[in-house]
């Protein structure tokens, strides 16, 4: 859910992925018939649609092409962050597109489920975020933009500038160090160098990988990402038993999970240690963590996930699995280039999984998959929609 793509794709990869706009509603993404749901997807918010409650889950307003007089553009998506209820998209053409309702917010700054562009924001390369702590954009000039996840307005962060990649509130720099912003977490003391990636935890915790594969964490409640009792740790602190990683996300509750040459290790939280690795998982290429489960990218483009499967956020009916702590592959997905992994209803083992593909289309399934569940149902993006 707190995902820390490496500054190549969460800068650069918003720029150079095919992310062509179909010609009509009902273009078909390079999936399985068989396996894939497809619907014009959340962001259609015209006649035919109906809005979930503000209290609803993730699950969003649909609607039929028909509902459309004549062929409607649909704009490709650069990223997805997902939170438990609320769910930001940055489209290719810069501008952010955010639905969903919001936990934790008060009923005065509920915002509306519909699907709305988030006003101001026109060059966004990426968004990260969620509920909890809000939604940031980072911007083609590099620097970074923030609204909270309810009603509120979009903020300019002061003194961040040459970002490379965000996890709010944090943010790395063209330098290799990180800085933050707010009041949790607070930047590293000492100053942290050669920083590759970074990811926000668990109440105002980070963890960042730096040069030659190298974990560190820090910040309230840090020790559930470090092997060993839980705590506080105020200074950085390494991962001990953890080399080699190429890439680091967290969760909420189910710890932190790295992703090494040929497989993934995971440990904290459900995860006690010793470090292990996650069994099934072969040339991964993109690790993504929520509060209850987890996906992968595959190298031939592929997607395979393990956790809690309450809402078939694992590709499989929860009827069937109802846990796995093996990878499961995710029928009919191909020409995946990032998977991203939400929470879903707190505490109730819940989740959505989406994957954007190369045309910049994206298929999610879990919660956001509705009647659909565990099968990928296409969300795609009108050029007017939001």
């Amino acid at each position: 859910m707190m995902s820390s793509r490496p500054p190549s794709l969460a800068f650069a990869g918003a720029l150079s992925l095919a992310l062509a706009i179909p010609a009509c509603a009902d273009h078909a993404p390079p999936m399985e018939e068989a396996t894939v749901a497809r619907t014009t997807g959340p962001f259609a918010s015209s006649a035919g649609s109906s809005a979930p409650s503000a209290t609803a889950s993730a699950s969003v307003p649909s609607a039929s092409p028909s509902a459309h007089a004549g062929p409607r553009k649909f704009v490709s998506i650069a990223h997805v962050a997902l939170g438990h209820w609320r769910n930001c998209a940055a489209r290719s053409d810069g501008r952010v597109v955010c639905w969903g309702g919001c936990v934790g917010c008060d009923a005065d700054a509920r915002p509306d489920p519909e699907p709305a562009l988030i006003p101001g924001v026109t060059d966004a390369v990426d968004v990260t975020g969620d509920d909890w702590g809000g939604f940031c954009a980072l911007r083609k000039d590099r620097s970074v933009v923030c609204w909270p996840a309810g009603k509120g307005a979009v903020t300019p962060v002061a003194g961040v500038a040459g970002a490379v990649d965000v996890s709010t509130p944090c943010a790395l720099l063209e330098d290799h160090s990180v800085t933050c912003w707010g009041e949790q977490p607070v930047a590293p003391n000492p100053r942290l160098e050669n920083v590759t990636a970074l990811s926000r935890g668990f109440g105002g915790s980070m963890c960042v990988l730096q040069s030659g594969g190298k974990a560190s964490c820090w910040g309230q409640s840090a020790m559930s990402y470090l092997p060993g009792p839980p705590g506080t740790s105020v200074t950085p602190e390494a991962v001990v038993g953890l080399a080699g990683a190429l890439e680091i996300d967290l969760s909420s509750i189910r710890g932190a999970c790295a992703r090494v040459d040929g497989g993934v290790k995971c440990w904290g939280g459900e995860f006690s240690p010793p470090i292990h690795s996650v069994r099934g998982l072969t040339a991964p290429t993109q690790v993504s963590l929520a509060d209850y489960h987890g996906c992968a990218r595959l190298k031939d483009g592929g997607v395979a996930c393990w956790g809690e499967n309450a809402s078939g956020q694992l590709g499989v009916p929860a009827a069937k699995v109802e846990r796995s702590d093996s990878a499961i592959l995710v029928r009919g997905l191909k020409g995946v280039v990032e998977v991203t992994c939400g929470g879903g209803e707190p505490n109730g083992g819940g989740g959505s999984s989406c994957a954007l593909t190369t045309e910049g289309k994206v298929l999610c399934w879990g919660d956001l998959g509705g009647a659909e569940g565990a099968t990928p149902v296409d969300l795609s993006v009108p050029e007017d929609g939001g």
